[in-house]
């Protein structure tokens, strides 16, 4: 495979990378993490959302009902351990689109010195 093939297939590579950290990024910005937070307030259990926007933590009435938060209480352990997924592919995309830019940047240097 010559230089300008690899290159030619390391830049295609770059741009999967680059859109899939994109798709990931916005979706995690999206959907923020959220927790229930139980309270008693004169006697009575009420259940509130919990996360953080633009650095502020925030919390919101969610219901009074022991059923519904239990339900929501397994959806957001799901979401959570989905969201922790993304972190790390996240996470490593970064560092694959820096290594494929730096593989890049060499294979630029082998075309102006071979050519």
């Amino acid at each position: 495979m010559g230089f300008r093939a690899n290159r030619a297939y390391l830049k295609d590579e770059l741009q999967r990378c680059e859109g899939r950290f994109n798709q990931v990024a916005s979706y995690l910005e999206a959907n923020p993490a959220i927790s229930l937070q139980e309270r008693i307030i004169s006697g009575h259990t009420y259940y509130y959302e919990r996360f953080k926007k633009m650095g502020k933590s925030i919390s919101r009435f969610y219901t009074k009902s022991p059923k519904e938060a239990k339900a929501k209480k397994n959806e957001l352990n799901n979401n959570a351990i989905l969201r922790k997924k993304l972190k790390s592919e996240k996470k490593e995309l970064k560092v694959n689109i820096n290594l494929l830019k730096r593989q890049i940047k060499i294979v630029d240097q082998g075309i102006k010195t071979s050519a």
